[in-house]
């Protein structure tokens, strides 16, 4: 996924984020701006809707769980890679 994308405002402005992830952290922001202040919703091109509002428990528990997650996978592989493998040929 590129990074660039392009806001159409008064006129077209093109934005480079330093990554997909935080492109889609800006646009989730503009989203949650338009919402608030102007009751309306962004039209949107080639944008992934799952990953700016997510609808399902799975996708929307929060870093600190995400984060939790990905430390739990990382001390399984820690302890598989110390268990003795029988090496008979």
């Amino acid at each position: 996924d590129d990074p660039c994308f392009l806001l159409h405002f008064d006129k077209v402005r093109t934005v480079t984020a330093i990554s997909s992830s935080a492109k889609y952290a800006i646009v989730r922001a503009l989203v949650a701006l338009s919402e608030k202040y102007c009751q309306d919703s962004l039209n949107l091109q080639n944008f992934d809707w799952a990953y700016i509002k997510p609808t399902s428990f799975y996708s929307n528990r929060g870093d600190c769980v995400v984060l939790s997650q990905i430390c739990f996978y990382a001390f399984n592989l820690v302890c598989l890679s110390m268990c003795p493998v029988p090496l008979d040929a």
